[in-house]
Protein backbone atom coordinates (compact mmCIF):
# COMPACT_ATOMS: atom_id res chain seq x y z
CA UNK A 1 0.00 0.00 0.00
CA UNK A 2 2.88 2.22 0.96
CA UNK A 3 4.39 1.61 -2.33
CA UNK A 4 1.27 2.40 -4.33
CA UNK A 5 0.82 5.29 -2.35
CA UNK A 6 4.55 6.85 -3.08
CA UNK A 7 3.93 6.00 -6.81
CA UNK A 8 0.63 7.74 -7.40
CA UNK A 9 2.36 11.03 -5.50
CA UNK A 10 5.11 11.00 -7.85
CA UNK A 11 3.04 10.90 -10.69
CA UNK A 12 0.74 13.69 -9.36
CA UNK A 13 3.97 15.75 -8.74
CA UNK A 14 5.31 15.33 -12.14
CA UNK A 15 1.96 16.15 -13.66
CA UNK A 16 1.87 19.61 -11.47
CA UNK A 17 5.49 20.13 -12.24
CA UNK A 18 4.50 19.94 -15.93
CA UNK A 19 1.78 21.86 -15.74
CA UNK A 20 2.96 24.45 -13.54
CA UNK A 21 6.17 24.81 -15.39
CA UNK A 22 7.97 27.93 -16.65
CA UNK A 23 6.49 29.22 -19.51
CA UNK A 24 8.82 30.08 -22.32
CA UNK A 25 7.98 32.89 -24.90
CA UNK A 26 9.14 33.10 -28.62
CA UNK A 27 12.56 34.64 -28.38
CA UNK A 28 12.67 37.86 -30.37
CA UNK A 29 16.48 38.16 -31.25
CA UNK A 30 19.57 36.16 -32.59
CA UNK A 31 16.87 33.67 -33.38
CA UNK A 32 16.60 31.06 -36.82
CA UNK A 33 14.11 28.27 -37.89
CA UNK A 34 15.40 26.12 -40.75
CA UNK A 35 12.73 24.28 -42.38
CA UNK A 36 12.56 22.18 -45.33
CA UNK A 37 9.81 22.58 -47.95
CA UNK A 38 8.23 20.22 -50.02
CA UNK A 39 5.91 20.90 -53.55
CA UNK A 40 4.82 19.00 -56.97
CA UNK A 41 2.65 19.88 -59.35
CA UNK A 42 0.19 16.84 -59.34
CA UNK A 43 1.42 13.63 -58.89
CA UNK A 44 4.65 14.42 -60.00
CA UNK A 45 7.60 13.15 -58.37
CA UNK A 46 10.47 13.49 -56.66
CA UNK A 47 8.96 16.99 -55.12
CA UNK A 48 10.81 19.96 -55.48
CA UNK A 49 12.97 20.72 -52.40
CA UNK A 50 13.95 23.49 -50.45
CA UNK A 51 15.41 24.66 -47.64
CA UNK A 52 14.69 27.81 -45.61
CA UNK A 53 15.82 29.83 -42.94
CA UNK A 54 13.51 32.43 -40.99
CA UNK A 55 15.06 34.88 -38.90
CA UNK A 56 14.79 38.12 -36.37
CA UNK A 57 15.97 41.51 -37.08
CA UNK A 58 14.57 44.55 -35.46
CA UNK A 59 11.07 45.49 -34.66
CA UNK A 60 8.23 48.13 -35.76
CA UNK A 61 5.27 49.53 -34.38
CA UNK A 62 1.38 48.86 -35.48
CA UNK A 63 -0.97 50.46 -33.54
CA UNK A 64 1.06 51.72 -30.63
CA UNK A 65 2.17 47.95 -30.31
CA UNK A 66 5.59 46.61 -30.63
CA UNK A 67 6.41 43.73 -33.44
CA UNK A 68 9.54 41.59 -34.32
CA UNK A 69 10.61 41.58 -37.83
CA UNK A 70 10.76 38.28 -39.53
CA UNK A 71 12.82 38.01 -42.32
CA UNK A 72 13.29 35.00 -44.79
CA UNK A 73 17.33 34.41 -45.66
CA UNK A 74 18.28 34.82 -49.08
CA UNK A 75 21.90 34.36 -50.82
CA UNK A 76 21.12 38.31 -52.42
CA UNK A 77 19.78 39.49 -49.20
CA UNK A 78 17.25 38.79 -46.52
CA UNK A 79 13.37 39.61 -47.47
CA UNK A 80 10.89 40.94 -45.24
CA UNK A 81 8.08 38.31 -44.45
CA UNK A 82 6.13 40.26 -41.62
CA UNK A 83 5.86 40.68 -37.92
CA UNK A 84 4.64 38.77 -34.64
CA UNK A 85 4.56 40.33 -31.02
CA UNK A 86 3.24 37.74 -27.96
CA UNK A 87 0.91 38.71 -24.92
CA UNK A 88 -0.46 36.56 -22.74
CA UNK A 89 1.16 32.79 -24.11
CA UNK A 90 -0.48 34.19 -27.38
CA UNK A 91 1.32 35.33 -30.47
CA UNK A 92 0.16 36.94 -33.12
CA UNK A 93 1.58 37.57 -36.53
CA UNK A 94 0.89 40.00 -39.84
CA UNK A 95 2.49 39.50 -42.69
CA UNK A 96 2.76 37.36 -45.94
CA UNK A 97 1.60 33.33 -45.54
CA UNK A 98 2.71 30.63 -46.67
CA UNK A 99 1.43 31.00 -50.82
CA UNK A 100 2.85 34.77 -50.42
CA UNK A 101 -0.38 36.61 -49.84
CA UNK A 102 -0.66 39.47 -47.55
CA UNK A 103 -2.54 38.54 -44.64
CA UNK A 104 -5.26 41.51 -44.13
CA UNK A 105 -5.06 41.82 -40.80
CA UNK A 106 -3.22 40.87 -37.51
CA UNK A 107 -4.20 36.97 -36.82
CA UNK A 108 -3.78 34.64 -34.02
CA UNK A 109 -0.98 32.50 -34.72
CA UNK A 110 -0.23 30.55 -31.45
CA UNK A 111 -2.31 29.89 -28.46
CA UNK A 112 -0.28 28.47 -25.60
CA UNK A 113 -2.94 29.26 -23.44
CA UNK A 114 -5.03 25.92 -24.71
CA UNK A 115 -6.22 22.92 -22.89
CA UNK A 116 -6.12 19.25 -23.74
CA UNK A 117 -9.20 18.49 -25.96
CA UNK A 118 -9.49 22.14 -27.35
CA UNK A 119 -9.92 23.11 -31.00
CA UNK A 120 -7.19 25.27 -32.98
CA UNK A 121 -8.75 27.12 -36.23
CA UNK A 122 -5.51 27.47 -38.89
CA UNK A 123 -6.00 29.32 -41.66
CA UNK A 124 -9.73 29.72 -43.10
CA UNK A 125 -11.21 26.44 -42.92
CA UNK A 126 -8.83 24.14 -41.30
CA UNK A 127 -9.08 22.85 -37.26
CA UNK A 128 -7.42 20.38 -35.35
CA UNK A 129 -7.81 19.10 -31.83
CA UNK A 130 -4.64 18.90 -29.20
CA UNK A 131 -5.24 15.09 -28.23
CA UNK A 132 -2.33 15.84 -25.61
CA UNK A 133 0.34 17.87 -23.71
CA UNK A 134 3.24 16.63 -22.19
CA UNK A 135 7.20 18.28 -22.03
CA UNK A 136 10.02 18.36 -24.03
CA UNK A 137 13.82 19.33 -22.73
CA UNK A 138 15.31 21.93 -24.84
CA UNK A 139 18.24 23.26 -23.39
CA UNK A 140 18.62 21.72 -19.95
CA UNK A 141 14.70 22.87 -19.11
CA UNK A 142 11.36 21.04 -19.64
CA UNK A 143 8.99 23.08 -22.18
CA UNK A 144 5.03 22.28 -22.92
CA UNK A 145 4.77 20.43 -25.92
CA UNK A 146 1.14 20.20 -27.34
CA UNK A 147 0.63 17.32 -29.99
CA UNK A 148 -2.44 17.89 -32.61
CA UNK A 149 -4.66 14.95 -33.88
CA UNK A 150 -2.81 15.72 -37.33
CA UNK A 151 0.65 15.18 -36.70
CA UNK A 152 1.61 18.65 -36.00
CA UNK A 153 3.19 19.53 -32.54
CA UNK A 154 3.66 22.95 -30.96
CA UNK A 155 6.54 23.72 -28.96
CA UNK A 156 6.95 26.65 -26.18
CA UNK A 157 9.06 29.03 -27.22
CA UNK A 158 9.70 27.78 -30.32
CA UNK A 159 6.70 27.21 -32.75
CA UNK A 160 5.15 24.46 -34.98
CA UNK A 161 6.98 21.21 -35.81
CA UNK A 162 5.64 21.81 -39.41
CA UNK A 163 7.28 25.25 -39.65
CA UNK A 164 6.92 28.31 -37.41
CA UNK A 165 4.04 30.43 -39.89
CA UNK A 166 2.21 26.92 -40.47
CA UNK A 167 -0.08 27.52 -38.49
CA UNK A 168 -1.54 30.68 -40.39
CA UNK A 169 -2.23 28.23 -43.40
CA UNK A 170 -4.09 24.97 -44.09
CA UNK A 171 -1.33 23.78 -46.74
CA UNK A 172 -2.55 20.66 -48.90
CA UNK A 173 -1.19 17.65 -47.62
CA UNK A 174 -1.14 15.73 -50.94
CA UNK A 175 0.93 18.01 -53.01
CA UNK A 176 2.28 20.11 -49.78
CA UNK A 177 5.31 19.62 -47.10
CA UNK A 178 6.54 21.70 -44.33
CA UNK A 179 8.64 20.41 -41.29
CA UNK A 180 10.68 22.27 -39.01
CA UNK A 181 14.81 20.62 -39.04
CA UNK A 182 16.00 22.92 -36.23
CA UNK A 183 15.81 25.93 -34.02
CA UNK A 184 19.06 28.03 -32.80
CA UNK A 185 19.44 31.07 -30.41
CA UNK A 186 22.44 32.85 -29.96
CA UNK A 187 24.02 30.52 -32.23
CA UNK A 188 23.02 27.57 -29.83
CA UNK A 189 21.27 24.55 -31.06
CA UNK A 190 17.95 24.66 -29.44
CA UNK A 191 16.24 22.05 -31.16
CA UNK A 192 16.51 19.39 -34.00
CA UNK A 193 13.74 16.90 -35.59
CA UNK A 194 14.22 13.52 -34.97
CA UNK A 195 14.56 13.07 -38.56
CA UNK A 196 17.19 14.97 -39.07
CA UNK A 197 21.10 14.58 -38.58
CA UNK A 198 21.78 18.35 -38.48
CA UNK A 199 20.83 21.90 -39.52
CA UNK A 200 22.74 21.81 -42.51
CA UNK A 201 21.58 18.74 -44.36
CA UNK A 202 18.64 19.09 -46.61
CA UNK A 203 16.90 15.65 -45.18
CA UNK A 204 18.56 13.19 -42.85
CA UNK A 205 18.27 10.84 -46.01
CA UNK A 206 18.60 7.38 -45.05
CA UNK A 207 21.40 5.55 -46.84
CA UNK A 208 18.53 3.09 -47.78
CA UNK A 209 16.80 4.61 -50.35
CA UNK A 210 15.34 2.89 -53.52
CA UNK A 211 15.78 5.87 -55.53
CA UNK A 212 19.70 5.95 -55.49
CA UNK A 213 22.45 3.66 -57.21
CA UNK A 214 26.23 3.45 -56.07
CA UNK A 215 28.83 3.50 -58.45
CA UNK A 216 32.20 1.70 -57.07
CA UNK A 217 35.19 1.33 -59.45
CA UNK A 218 37.24 -1.81 -58.87
CA UNK A 219 40.84 -2.74 -59.57
CA UNK A 220 41.32 -6.61 -59.28
CA UNK A 221 44.24 -7.42 -57.56
CA UNK A 222 46.76 -8.96 -59.64
CA UNK A 223 46.14 -7.78 -63.19
CA UNK A 224 44.85 -4.54 -61.82
CA UNK A 225 41.62 -4.71 -64.19
CA UNK A 226 38.93 -2.01 -63.92
CA UNK A 227 35.40 -2.89 -63.57
CA UNK A 228 32.62 -1.13 -62.31
CA UNK A 229 29.99 -2.01 -59.57
CA UNK A 230 26.63 -0.47 -59.77
CA UNK A 231 24.48 -0.91 -56.36
CA UNK A 232 21.20 0.03 -55.86
CA UNK A 233 18.22 -0.73 -53.62
CA UNK A 234 15.34 -2.90 -54.35
CA UNK A 235 12.01 -3.85 -52.58
CA UNK A 236 11.91 -4.70 -48.62
CA UNK A 237 11.92 -8.47 -46.85
CA UNK A 238 10.82 -9.61 -43.72
CA UNK A 239 13.43 -12.42 -42.26
CA UNK A 240 12.97 -13.95 -38.51
CA UNK A 241 10.62 -10.17 -37.94
CA UNK A 242 12.85 -7.68 -39.51
CA UNK A 243 12.72 -5.58 -42.20
CA UNK A 244 15.90 -6.12 -44.58
CA UNK A 245 15.67 -4.65 -48.16
CA UNK A 246 16.94 -6.19 -50.85
CA UNK A 247 20.54 -4.94 -52.46
CA UNK A 248 20.90 -5.27 -56.29
CA UNK A 249 24.25 -5.32 -58.46
CA UNK A 250 25.24 -5.20 -61.75
CA UNK A 251 28.88 -5.01 -63.03
CA UNK A 252 30.78 -4.83 -66.57
CA UNK A 253 29.34 -2.07 -67.39
CA UNK A 254 25.52 -2.66 -66.81
CA UNK A 255 24.44 0.50 -65.47
CA UNK A 256 21.18 -0.60 -64.40
CA UNK A 257 21.26 -3.46 -61.27
CA UNK A 258 19.66 -6.56 -61.30
CA UNK A 259 21.22 -9.75 -59.78
CA UNK A 260 20.47 -10.43 -55.94
CA UNK A 261 23.46 -9.35 -53.45
CA UNK A 262 22.59 -9.20 -50.01
CA UNK A 263 20.29 -7.81 -47.35
CA UNK A 264 20.60 -4.25 -45.82
CA UNK A 265 18.46 -2.83 -42.91
CA UNK A 266 19.17 0.70 -41.14
CA UNK A 267 18.68 1.18 -37.73
CA UNK A 268 19.42 4.15 -35.53
CA UNK A 269 21.64 5.46 -37.57
CA UNK A 270 23.83 2.07 -37.90
CA UNK A 271 23.68 -0.01 -40.95
CA UNK A 272 24.04 -3.62 -41.12
CA UNK A 273 24.37 -6.30 -44.44
CA UNK A 274 24.44 -9.44 -44.54
CA UNK A 275 25.19 -11.78 -47.87
CA UNK A 276 22.05 -14.49 -47.55
CA UNK A 277 18.96 -14.71 -45.30
CA UNK A 278 20.23 -17.31 -43.21
CA UNK A 279 23.57 -15.71 -42.81
CA UNK A 280 24.56 -13.82 -40.04
CA UNK A 281 23.97 -9.93 -40.19
CA UNK A 282 27.32 -7.63 -39.92
CA UNK A 283 27.64 -3.87 -38.74
CA UNK A 284 28.59 -1.98 -41.97
CA UNK A 285 28.58 2.01 -40.30
CA UNK A 286 27.75 3.67 -37.40
CA UNK A 287 26.69 6.90 -37.62
CA UNK A 288 26.39 7.60 -34.23
CA UNK A 289 29.44 7.98 -33.41
CA UNK A 290 31.44 11.23 -32.22
CA UNK A 291 34.99 12.25 -32.24
CA UNK A 292 37.67 9.59 -30.63
CA UNK A 293 35.38 6.86 -30.23
CA UNK A 294 36.06 3.48 -31.40
CA UNK A 295 34.19 0.30 -33.28
CA UNK A 296 34.35 -2.44 -35.10
CA UNK A 297 32.57 -2.73 -38.57
CA UNK A 298 32.70 -5.02 -41.64
CA UNK A 299 32.96 -4.20 -45.42
CA UNK A 300 33.30 -6.61 -48.40
CA UNK A 301 37.02 -7.31 -49.57
CA UNK A 302 36.67 -9.34 -52.43
CA UNK A 303 34.47 -8.42 -55.01
CA UNK A 304 34.33 -12.19 -56.17
CA UNK A 305 33.30 -14.33 -52.97
CA UNK A 306 31.74 -11.58 -50.39
CA UNK A 307 34.84 -12.37 -47.82
CA UNK A 308 34.19 -9.69 -44.78
CA UNK A 309 37.05 -8.08 -43.46
CA UNK A 310 36.70 -6.72 -39.83
CA UNK A 311 37.97 -3.02 -39.44
CA UNK A 312 38.73 -1.52 -35.91
CA UNK A 313 38.36 2.30 -36.15
CA UNK A 314 38.97 5.11 -34.56
CA UNK A 315 37.19 8.28 -35.77
CA UNK A 316 39.59 11.45 -35.99
CA UNK A 317 37.05 14.08 -36.55
CA UNK A 318 33.51 14.70 -37.86
CA UNK A 319 33.83 17.94 -40.71
CA UNK A 320 30.96 19.35 -43.14
CA UNK A 321 31.40 19.14 -46.57
CA UNK A 322 29.07 20.59 -49.66
CA UNK A 323 27.81 17.84 -52.04
CA UNK A 324 26.36 18.72 -54.61
CA UNK A 325 24.86 21.74 -52.91
CA UNK A 326 24.07 19.48 -49.95
CA UNK A 327 25.84 19.85 -46.80
CA UNK A 328 26.77 16.60 -45.22
CA UNK A 329 29.11 15.21 -42.08
CA UNK A 330 32.11 13.91 -42.93
CA UNK A 331 33.68 11.37 -40.61
CA UNK A 332 37.30 10.41 -40.99
CA UNK A 333 38.59 7.19 -39.47
CA UNK A 334 41.97 5.72 -38.80
CA UNK A 335 42.56 2.12 -38.23
CA UNK A 336 43.20 1.59 -34.56
CA UNK A 337 46.37 -0.08 -35.27
CA UNK A 338 47.69 3.05 -36.90
CA UNK A 339 46.11 6.26 -35.55
CA UNK A 340 47.99 8.27 -37.88
CA UNK A 341 46.34 6.23 -41.28
CA UNK A 342 43.34 7.95 -42.15
CA UNK A 343 42.35 5.08 -44.24
CA UNK A 344 39.04 6.15 -44.41
CA UNK A 345 36.07 8.29 -44.94
CA UNK A 346 32.23 8.17 -44.51
CA UNK A 347 29.49 10.27 -45.98
CA UNK A 348 26.46 10.78 -44.23
CA UNK A 349 23.79 9.37 -46.50
CA UNK A 350 26.61 7.92 -49.00
CA UNK A 351 28.09 6.03 -47.11
CA UNK A 352 32.35 4.78 -47.02
CA UNK A 353 34.33 6.70 -49.95
CA UNK A 354 35.42 3.17 -50.64
CA UNK A 355 31.70 1.79 -52.10
CA UNK A 356 28.97 1.37 -49.86
CA UNK A 357 30.04 -2.02 -48.68
CA UNK A 358 33.55 -1.97 -49.02
CA UNK A 359 35.02 -0.46 -45.72
CA UNK A 360 39.00 -0.48 -46.03
CA UNK A 361 41.31 -0.83 -43.18
CA UNK A 362 44.35 0.04 -44.88
CA UNK A 363 45.42 -3.69 -46.11
CA UNK A 364 47.32 -4.22 -49.45
CA UNK A 365 47.69 -7.19 -51.22
CA UNK A 366 43.78 -7.21 -52.05
CA UNK A 367 41.23 -5.68 -54.71
CA UNK A 368 40.95 -1.73 -54.23
CA UNK A 369 37.69 -0.02 -54.30
CA UNK A 370 36.47 3.23 -54.75
CA UNK A 371 33.21 5.41 -54.62
CA UNK A 372 32.77 7.08 -58.30
CA UNK A 373 29.14 8.57 -58.06
CA UNK A 374 26.21 8.57 -56.35
CA UNK A 375 22.81 9.23 -58.06
CA UNK A 376 19.47 10.15 -56.66
CA UNK A 377 17.12 9.98 -60.35
CA UNK A 378 19.47 11.88 -62.32
CA UNK A 379 20.70 14.10 -59.93
CA UNK A 380 24.51 14.00 -58.50
CA UNK A 381 24.64 13.07 -54.81
CA UNK A 382 28.03 12.90 -55.12
CA UNK A 383 30.57 12.46 -57.81
CA UNK A 384 34.35 11.95 -57.12
CA UNK A 385 35.47 13.50 -60.02
CA UNK A 386 34.15 15.90 -62.77
CA UNK A 387 36.60 13.88 -65.08
CA UNK A 388 35.96 10.67 -64.46
CA UNK A 389 33.03 8.54 -65.58
CA UNK A 390 30.67 6.45 -63.39
CA UNK A 391 31.02 3.50 -65.36
CA UNK A 392 34.87 2.41 -66.37
CA UNK A 393 36.16 -0.39 -67.41
CA UNK A 394 39.93 -1.19 -68.44
CA UNK A 395 40.72 -1.21 -72.06
CA UNK A 396 40.07 -3.85 -73.94
CA UNK A 397 37.88 -6.28 -71.12
CA UNK A 398 35.04 -5.64 -73.45
CA UNK A 399 36.00 -5.42 -77.08
CA UNK A 400 32.27 -5.63 -77.92
CA UNK A 401 29.76 -4.93 -76.01
CA UNK A 402 29.87 -3.39 -72.93
CA UNK A 403 27.07 -5.55 -71.37
CA UNK A 404 28.75 -8.79 -72.23
CA UNK A 405 30.58 -10.90 -69.60
CA UNK A 406 34.52 -10.30 -69.82
CA UNK A 407 37.04 -12.46 -71.26
CA UNK A 408 40.32 -10.89 -71.20
CA UNK A 409 43.38 -10.48 -72.19
CA UNK A 410 43.56 -10.84 -75.74
CA UNK A 411 46.01 -11.34 -76.92
CA UNK A 412 47.50 -13.92 -74.28
CA UNK A 413 50.72 -16.10 -73.80
CA UNK A 414 50.11 -19.43 -74.20
CA UNK A 415 50.02 -21.45 -70.24
CA UNK A 416 48.56 -17.97 -69.16
CA UNK A 417 45.46 -17.04 -67.21
CA UNK A 418 42.90 -16.01 -69.01
CA UNK A 419 40.17 -14.25 -66.90
CA UNK A 420 35.93 -14.53 -67.23
CA UNK A 421 34.14 -12.24 -65.16
CA UNK A 422 30.28 -11.94 -65.32
CA UNK A 423 29.62 -15.14 -67.16
CA UNK A 424 26.86 -17.51 -65.56
CA UNK A 425 27.45 -19.90 -62.62
CA UNK A 426 28.32 -23.30 -64.53
CA UNK A 427 28.56 -21.81 -67.89
CA UNK A 428 30.66 -23.70 -70.31
CA UNK A 429 33.82 -21.80 -72.76
CA UNK A 430 34.51 -23.84 -76.14
CA UNK A 431 37.67 -22.90 -78.24
CA UNK A 432 37.72 -23.95 -82.01
CA UNK A 433 40.20 -23.51 -84.25
CA UNK A 434 40.08 -21.81 -87.55
CA UNK A 435 38.73 -25.27 -89.51
CA UNK A 436 35.92 -25.30 -86.81
CA UNK A 437 37.23 -28.37 -84.66
CA UNK A 438 35.94 -28.38 -80.98
CA UNK A 439 39.89 -28.51 -79.38
CA UNK A 440 39.33 -27.09 -75.49
CA UNK A 441 35.83 -26.99 -73.54
CA UNK A 442 35.62 -25.90 -69.55
CA UNK A 443 33.08 -25.99 -67.29
CA UNK A 444 33.40 -22.84 -64.90
CA UNK A 445 32.67 -23.46 -61.44
CA UNK A 446 32.00 -19.74 -60.54
CA UNK A 447 30.84 -16.31 -61.92
CA UNK A 448 34.34 -14.94 -61.57
CA UNK A 449 37.70 -17.20 -62.50
CA UNK A 450 40.87 -17.32 -63.81
CA UNK A 451 41.76 -20.65 -66.20
CA UNK A 452 44.67 -21.85 -67.86
CA UNK A 453 43.70 -23.07 -71.77
CA UNK A 454 46.38 -26.08 -72.84
CA UNK A 455 46.62 -25.08 -76.78
CA UNK A 456 49.19 -24.29 -79.05
CA UNK A 457 49.97 -20.24 -80.40
CA UNK A 458 47.13 -19.37 -83.14
CA UNK A 459 43.85 -17.90 -83.68
CA UNK A 460 40.78 -19.47 -82.01
CA UNK A 461 37.16 -18.95 -82.04
CA UNK A 462 35.46 -19.17 -78.36
CA UNK A 463 31.78 -19.34 -77.13
CA UNK A 464 30.91 -19.06 -73.69
CA UNK A 465 27.48 -21.03 -73.34
CA UNK A 466 25.21 -21.03 -69.88
CA UNK A 467 23.84 -24.41 -68.23
CA UNK A 468 20.56 -24.07 -70.35
CA UNK A 469 23.02 -24.12 -73.65
CA UNK A 470 21.97 -20.35 -74.73
CA UNK A 471 24.89 -18.25 -76.06
CA UNK A 472 26.56 -15.51 -73.66
CA UNK A 473 29.37 -14.16 -75.64
CA UNK A 474 31.35 -14.99 -78.89
CA UNK A 475 34.38 -13.79 -80.10
CA UNK A 476 38.04 -14.49 -81.43
CA UNK A 477 41.10 -15.08 -78.81
CA UNK A 478 44.73 -14.71 -80.35
CA UNK A 479 47.25 -17.20 -78.07
CA UNK A 480 50.74 -16.39 -78.89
Amino acid sequence: MNRLFISLFLITLLQTAVFTQEYYPIDTSDVIWNELKESSSGDTYPPDKLIETYLIDGDTTINDLRFYKIFLKGTDGNSYIGCFREKDKKVYYTGVDYFGFETDSVILLYDFSKQENDTIFKGSVHQVVIIDIDSILINHSYRKRFQMDDGEYWIEGIGSTFGFLYPMTAIPVMYWKSELICYRHNDSLMYISPNYFDCLTEKQYSIIDTDKIWYTHIYVYNDWSVDTEVIGIGNDITVNDTTYYKLLRATGGIEIPFQDYGLIRQDSNRLFYKTLPEKPERLIYDFNISEGDTMIVYGLTDWVTNDFIECHYICDSIRYKDFHDIMRAVYYLSTIQDPTSNCESWIRGIGSYSGILHNFDGRTGADAFYLSCVKYYDDFLFKKSESEPCIKLAVGLNDENPYDPMIYPNLIGVNEELHIRNSSFKSVLELYDVIGKLVSKKTLTSQHISIVIDVTPGIYFFRLIDEKASCLKTGILIFE
